[in-house]
């Protein structure tokens, strides 16, 4: 928090304001690209979209889910 707060003195409310709009396009954009790009590519390989969700990998007593 102190780290937050000296940001703040340092760069003003316009520097947190952009970093806030920054974040929020590029997270937009990142869902956008697996959503359109990535999950379809990936369906092609296993034979249906949206089963990604179901895919684990077993390692031992440990299942790592996608």
């Amino acid at each position: 928090m102190k780290g937050f707060i000296e940001f703040i003195r340092e760069q003003g409310v316009m520097g947190l304001a952009v970093g806030f709009i920054l974040g929020g396009s590029v997270k937009e954009l990142v869902t956008s690209l697996v959503n359109d790009l990535v999950n379809p590519l990936v369906g092609i390989f296993l034979g249906r979209a949206g089963e990604l969700k179901k895919i684990f990998l077993q390692i031992g007593p440990a299942k790592i889910m996608w």
